[in-house]
């Protein structure tokens, strides 16, 4: 996103920078969108990898290299580019491909 004329580009400088979401409150949405999903077994070893990941450092881990990532980008968006080339520069037919509703396999109701 680069400085430009058009009515949005030329108030890019004007927008805060994107932050990165705090890893717990992700980590809580993420298995909040989850409980319409999974049975009572799937969701709780959900939760615990979730715990895990934590617990291990791992999170952490990544959360400091979104941090770096954050720091270190020329444009408000650190994300952009990752956005861009998931969803934008494919050529893939994108519901297939990056939709993850298509992920999931039918539950009998």
């Amino acid at each position: 996103a680069g400085a430009d004329s058009s009515p949005i580009g030329r108030h890019q400088a004007s927008i805060p920078a994107l932050p990165v979401p705090d890893l717990k409150h992700t980590l809580k949405l993420y298995l909040r969108s989850l409980e319409g999903l999974l049975n009572a077994e799937e969701y709780a070893y959900t939760e615990r990898c979730a715990e895990q990941f934590i617990a291990t450092g791992q999170g952490q881990k990544m959360q400091q290299l979104l941090v770096a990532k954050q720091k270190a980008a020329k444009d408000p968006s650190w994300l952009e580019v990752w956005w861009d080339d998931g969803y934008l520069v494919t050529r893939d037919p994108l519901p297939i491909n990056v939709n993850y509703f298509f992920t999931f396999a039918n539950h009998r109701v």
